[in-house]
């Protein structure tokens, strides 16, 4: 059963975000997930890599190296960051609940970061996300500035 809202908060997130707006991105927020599910992992080049979903809502991606991230050369782990979206959050991971980032705390509430114009970063824009890290880790010399 689908749950309903009242009047009152449909007509607050209408002025808020814009009907058309909010509802294309939440749609697609939902069809991700639909079309995904909560977690994912692969492997990209012999490097491991996962997405999950925390409070089944927005992504984040982690890549997986047996280095620990404290023994990664500096030019390497600032590569890396460079290609994630928006910096790392942890470890070698980032999130896409940043400002821009369309995501919501509930499935049920669209647009809950108060963002009009952000937009969401789905599977696909994750997946190569992290792709892009595990290229920046492979192929950074240590000599690259």
């Amino acid at each position: 059963m689908e749950q309903q809202f009242s009047p009152k908060l449909i007509s607050y997130f209408e002025k808020l975000y814009g009907a058309v707006k909010y509802n294309v991105e939440h749609q697609k927020m939902l069809a991700d997930i639909k079309n995904h599910g909560i977690n994912n992992d692969g492997v990209y080049r012999g490097i491991k890599w996962r997405t999950n979903r925390p409070y089944e809502t927005y992504l984040c991606g982690y890549i997986c190296l047996e280095t620990n991230i404290n023994d990664l050369e500096d030019v390497k782990l600032n590569n890396i960051e460079r290609k994630s979206h928006k910096g790392l959050t942890s470890e070698l991971g980032f999130d896409c609940a940043h400002a821009g980032d369309y995501f919501t705390m509930s499935q049920q509430i669209p647009g809950s970061n108060y963002d009009k114009n952000a937009t969401y970063k789905d599977h696909d824009y994750v997946v190569k996300c992290l792709h892009n890290m595990i290229d920046a880790y492979l192929d950074t010399d240590e000599n690259d500035e």
